[in-house]
């Protein structure tokens, strides 16, 4: 088949496993999420677990030390990333993952592609099939089983709105931050960066694929399915909204007589979800970008399918979540019990 694929064939007497991105992104996501992009490329999916740098210590001298000179960054990324498709694949399983045509195409499009991947993966391997969906990724597995599918035996869906997402109605304050935030950054280079990250984000937010995402859709409206008895649910969301920092460095001088220590320390420029604190209303401000409510993208009661007996919340942002260790090995003990 033309479409983007792939497929590593396991134990042929176990479930394969058919993994789902979300919207904006590709399989890389699964496979090599250290290679992962958002925003057309502009921005890393690291970029959603870095952490905040540490202060560097230059020691004690007379003028400040050269030639290293503030910057800014966006902290320090994780060096290695597994996802559960490299658990499974390592425990025997046929694993399956594929980008899809059109990522921020509609998602009855990506479900007509879902339906001919588990065809190409049934060719190749005769058993039963077990859904697993990130973000709008779960929607398009919901969409599909409505239709009927017998070869399906689960659904596990991680950080999907199943009852929408508001966030979508945040494209209306991006365009008011650049001008805001630009005045802190000191290169040039990274100014024109965030122009075009807060100008991608706000027109992928803006976009029909986004708004079909919105609570009060004609897509949620569409969505009519049940639970069905012959498929496994397990459903899991995230608690934490903090995505993304930007820090500059700025050095430090401190200490008595001719020589003071120098130190170069990350000062935060902008944080989201904070900045959107200072500029949406608090009676409208969304859950998903609450702390202890929200993963920064899906609220956590609209990460549950309403029949779900296995859901379950966990303290991680929208992608954070796929890259937990306890969490992924959670989810593994149960697709086992599935097949």
């Amino acid at each position: 088949m033309k479409t983007d694929i792939i497929v590593h064939i396991g134990n042929k007497e176990r479930p394969a496993v058919l993994f789902i991105h979300g919207l904006a992104i590709d399989k890389a996501i699964w496979i090599n999420p250290s290679e992962c992009t958002m925003f057309s490329g502009l921005l890393p999916l690291t970029a959603l677990l870095s952490k905040k740098p540490l202060e560097q210590d230059f020691g004690y001298s007379r003028r400040r030390p050269g030639p290293v000179f503030p910057g800014v960054t966006t902290g320090i990324y994780p060096e290695a990333l597994l996802t559960l498709f490299h658990d499974m694949q390592s425990s025997g399983y046929t694993v399956a993952t594929w980008s899809q045509k059109r990522p921020v195409g509609e998602i009855n499009t990506a479900v007509i592609e879902l339906g001919e991947v588990i065809n190409y993966v049934r060719d190749q391997h005769k058993n039963s099939i077990i859904l697993v969906g990130h973000s709008r990724g779960g929607l398009i597995a919901r969409k599909y089983l409505m239709q009927g599918d017998d070869r399906v035996k689960g659904l596990i869906t991680i950080s999907t709105p199943h009852q929408g997402s508001s966030i979508a109605r945040l494209a209306v304050y991006l365009s008011p931050l650049a001008p805001l935030i630009a005045p802190l950054l000191t290169q040039v280079k990274s100014r024109g960066m965030l122009k075009k990250v807060l100008k991608r984000t706000h027109d992928l937010l803006a976009s029909r694929a986004a708004v079909e995402l919105l609570p009060d859709s004609d897509f949620f409206r569409s969505l009519q399915d049940k639970r069905l008895n012959n498929v496994r649910y397990m459903t899991i969301g995230g608690t934490s909204p903090a995505l993304f920092s930007l820090y500059r460095w700025k050095w430090t001088a401190s200490g008595r007589g001719d020589k003071k220590k120098w130190l170069l320390c990350p000062e935060t420029i902008v944080s989201v979800p904070d900045i959107f604190e200072k500029i949406i209303p608090k009676k409208i401000y969304p859950l998903e970008l609450k702390k202890n409510m929200g993963d920064g993208i899906v609220s956590a009661e609209s990460s549950s399918i309403p029949w779900c007996d296995n859901h379950y919340l966990v303290p991680f942002n929208h992608a954070g979540i796929l890259f937990d260790r306890k969490l992924r090995k959670m989810v593994r003990e149960f697709i086992e019990e599935i097949g």
